[in-house]
């Protein structure tokens, strides 16, 4: 059994920061011309419990010295040549975090996806649970809550 305070959802989005607004209101008789859509992106992994305590996020990306990992906002930031969630990274995500949690003497509970970046893991203060297949759209708070509300500013 675990108190709310134990009980964290785990996620990651796509962010695509130099993009533009995918819609827009025009007049019909205004022309309307198509844009480019911009492709750069990080992923931004979020995690939190369900009494709303924040973890640090997690920033991949494709550049090995971005100007956010020199200390300008409060992320942790790892790279890959395509800016994804891998294995190595989560591993060492989760790592983290279970040392966190036995330095506060906690035990937690992480709910995530089955994406295949996400291994099993067993580890001493934090239990990795997955969610079944196809579900997670309506089951985890980080995508009707935290994404929903980082996607809405990008």
């Amino acid at each position: 059994d675990y108190a709310l305070e134990n009980v964290f959802n785990a996620d990651e989005t796509g962010v695509f920061f130099r993009a533009l607004p995918n819609r827009s209101l025009v007049r019909k008789e205004d022309p309307r011309e198509g844009i480019k859509t911009a492709k750069e992106r990080v992923t931004a992994f979020l995690a939190c419990p369900a009494t709303g305590e924040k973890l640090t996020p997690l920033v991949i990306g494709t550049s090995c010295q971005p100007p956010l990992a020199r200390g300008f906002l409060p992320v942790d930031y790892k790279a890959n040549s395509n800016a994804w969630m891998t294995k190595d990274i989560f591993k060492d995500w989760v790592g983290r975090i279970n040392a966190k949690m036995r330095r506060q003497g906690r035990s937690i509970l992480l709910f995530v996806d089955n994406c295949s970046a996400h291994p099993p893991m067993q580890l001493s203060n934090v239990e990795v649970t997955f969610f079944p297949p196809n579900t997670t759209a309506h089951l985890q708070p980080c995508d009707d809550g935290i994404i929903a509300a980082l996607k809405s500013g990008y």
